[in-house]
């Protein structure tokens, strides 16, 4: 063989191993985009407010309200490690529940929690995020009252409430009863009236009652009784943004099948016995997507 022929068909054999690599590079380069393309978060580039208002085991601020956590906010940072939304001011906004509603009513709120009950009105306004916990009401009086035991006994109360609650919101629809409504400015000014006497009982989901009379044995409070037939469907509250809203429902839908949702839930829920739990537990339909 002559040199020519030798050196034509190195160089021939150097092409097809250069065009070969090439390939492969490309081939790889293709998958790398494909991949990240998968897996890309949804919300990478968006902005939102989370807020939050105070009701013990959803949102637990600690003394110094620099620690919060709790079911509705432990859901909010998982969706939030699942479509890579970034926090407005790097923060969760803290506030009292009617103003908590009324801006995100408005649009200035894009996730709000806090034991917050779903219906259909809401679910006009706002994308649900739930249920997640299904629960009883309770009413709530001082230690020493034993004159308290069904809903006749309610009759006259001076009822603590949040500023921007009926009485239809707490007494069942089909009830004569009639109360006296005392407004407070959050869900703990409620127990605190009742504790201090301004109010006479307050009604409240069985899980936060538990929570505030448990935790803050200094109030001397205690639960009298379950409404009947007044279980609520609690969860989260979203913006009705179409982008924002699909990728927070397709990740919470996620979460609850690869049991993210039950195990927040169950944590928070775990140092209550079963007397306690007759009254509220995890959503039936979160565990129907798993």
């Amino acid at each position: 063989m002559s040199f020519t022929n030798a050196w034509q068909k190195l160089m021939g054999a150097c092409a097809l191993l250069l065009l070969a690599s090439s390939a492969t590079v490309l081939a790889h380069e293709l998958n790398t985009s494909a991949y990240e393309a998968k897996t890309a978060k949804p919300l990478a580039n968006e902005e939102l407010v989370v807020a939050f208002s105070l009701a013990p085991p959803f949102v637990i601020v600690d003394t110094d309200f620099e620690n919060v956590k709790g079911i509705d906010v432990d859901i909010a940072r998982e969706l939030q490690k699942r479509t890579g939304f970034k926090l407005k001011n790097n923060r969760f906004d803290i506030m009292n529940f009617g103003e908590l509603i009324d801006l995100a009513t408005i649009g200035q709120i894009d996730i709000a929690g806090g034991g917050i009950t779903l219906n259909d009105d809401r679910a006009k306004k706002f994308n649900l995020l739930g249920p997640i916990v299904s629960s009883s009401s309770v009413v709530v009086v001082k230690d020493h009252q034993i004159k308290v035991n069904n809903i006749k006994d309610l009759q006259g109360h001076k009822v603590a409430t949040e500023m921007g609650t009926t009485s239809a919101d707490i007494i069942p629809p089909d009830s004569d009863i009639k109360v006296n409504l005392n407004a407070n400015a959050s869900l703990f000014m409620c127990f605190y009236s009742v504790a201090t006497g301004q109010a006479d009982s307050l009604i409240a989901d069985a899980p936060i009652a538990y929570d505030y009379v448990k935790g803050w044995k200094e109030g001397n409070l205690k639960l009298a009784f379950a409404l009947p037939d007044t279980i609520s469907n609690l969860g989260l509250l979203t913006t009705k943004k179409p982008k924002v809203s699909a990728a927070l429902q397709q990740a919470f839908n996620e979460m609850c099948q690869d049991g993210t949702v039950e195990k927040i839930v169950n944590s928070y829920f775990s140092d209550h016995g079963d007397s306690d739990r007759n009254h509220f537990s995890l959503s039936e339909q979160v565990l129907l997507k798993k």
